[in-house]
């Protein structure tokens, strides 16, 4: 089954990211084995308090999550190491904070260690809700720069720059493709399988006459 674009990855890594970065520094035998070793403890305990009919229930309440707990883990590992050891770094530079803008926002900055399986996408955040825009971020010797149109929706907003693992990048473009052909772009209050690198807040559209 392909990872890249599956929703069913992008949600397990939603809610069992936190404990496979922690499990990923163990070995995998170690990962999986001492889970396991938990299950199968679990449902022996358990099996005497459950009618026959059932324990097939039993197990699958406890096995269910080991499975996706290792699936979400099997591809957090199989995904390259960044070229530096470190985690991606980056900064806008402009516009900068509580600036005033016109809608057509030229931004800039700098990205280092950025995995080449990732992707960079510019977002504007307001009201606790995000909207990736149209074009996709390039990096050139450390620096990366774009264009992008602002509504105006908001008195003040701020803008974001996204890092996106492969399946998260076919998730905004995809939204992206919606929204064109519908006319509206459904709300979102978040991306999974995105993280913010960097944020500039305040900003404000000039008024046109």
């Amino acid at each position: 089954m392909p990872e890249d674009g599956n929703p069913l990855i992008v949600a397990l890594r939603t809610v069992f990211g936190p404990l496979v970065k922690q499990s990923s520094k163990w070995p995998p035998l170690l990962a999986y084995g001492l889970p396991g070793i938990v299950a199968v403890l679990l449902i022996v305990v358990l099996r005497t308090a459950v009618p026959n009919n059932l324990v097939w229930l039993l197990a699958l309440v406890i096995l269910a999550p080991l499975l996706a707990y290792i699936i979400t883990d099997v591809h957090a590992r199989r995904s390259p190491p960044s070229d530096t050891g470190r985690g991606p770094r980056a900064t806008i530079d402009e516009p900068r904070p509580n600036q005033t803008v016109v809608r057509t926002i030229h931004c800039s900055g700098s990205a280092t260690s950025v995995q080449s399986n990732m992707r960079l996408w510019l977002a504007v955040e307001a009201n606790g809700f995000v909207w990736p825009k149209e074009v996709e971020v390039h990096i050139d010797k450390d620096r990366w720069s774009g264009t992008i149109f602002e509504d105006g929706a908001t008195k003040k907003f701020s803008i974001a720059l996204l890092i996106a693992h492969p399946d998260a990048d076919t998730f905004i473009r995809k939204w992206l493709e919606e929204g064109r052909r519908k006319g509206a772009y459904a709300e979102m209050k978040g991306i999974p399988g995105t993280e913010r690198v960097a944020r500039v807040d305040g900003l404000r559209l000039r008024r046109t006459s």
